[in-house]
């Protein structure tokens, strides 16, 4: 659990539960009916998260605005919040095609993500299937109006699956992704935002 502070200094809070972690923002949804006091205070942007520490609660200075049911905290980029990812992963299924960089070294690999998140993919790993320290990725169908293309590496390895770190991708096609898996993580939190880029 969480909480948002939303009259500095006075620690009045509205409890929230964390929905997803994207980058440095944070999505979080009230556990109760949001007091008008309390919107009017948090629609100028900036507030306190505090977040459970062991037998304490950590303050954590933010800028927060709606979105939807529930509201995106921004935390400063060095702020740490307590051993968390810096994206969440959601369980989607895309085609993925995997052509070992340069170009030509092996043959390209065709499987499908097992979860998705802004920063790097899951893949199962086919049977006999070698790893390779670059990689070219290709992500296709639904949810993707058009593929993404990014330069990938290998994280961590398993007999039958592949996690990949994103080593270059372009700005746009991180937002698709982070639309992407905020749509599959919170439906309702996500209604809104202005038209998904995907």
């Amino acid at each position: 659990m969480v909480c948002l502070e939303w009259r500095k200094g006075s620690r009045e809070l509205l409890e929230c539960r964390v929905l997803a972690f994207v980058g440095p923002t944070v999505l979080v949804v009230p556990l109760e009916p949001v007091p008008p006091a309390a919107e009017e205070w948090l629609a100028g942007g900036s507030s306190n998260l505090l977040v459970e520490h062991g037998d304490h609660f950590k303050d954590l200075p933010c800028h927060v605005r709606r979105a939807g049911d529930a509201f995106a905290v921004v935390v400063p980029e060095t702020t740490s919040l307590v051993q968390r990812r810096w994206w969440s992963r959601a369980h989607i299924e895309l085609s993925a095609t995997l052509v070992a960089q340069p170009a030509g070294v092996l043959a390209p690999m065709e499987t499908e993500t097992l979860d998705v998140s802004p920063g790097g993919v899951h893949v199962r790993r086919p049977a006999g299937m070698r790893v390779w320290p670059r990689y070219e990725l290709t992500l296709e169908g639904d949810g993707l109006v058009e593929p993404i293309t990014v330069e990938a590496v290998p994280a961590h390895v398993r007999e039958d699956g592949l996690s990949l770190r994103f080593s270059r991708i372009e700005p746009d096609d991180r937002e698709r992704l982070t639309y992407l898996v905020l749509d599959h993580l919170a439906p309702v939190a996500v209604r809104g935002r202005v038209s998904s880029p995907v």
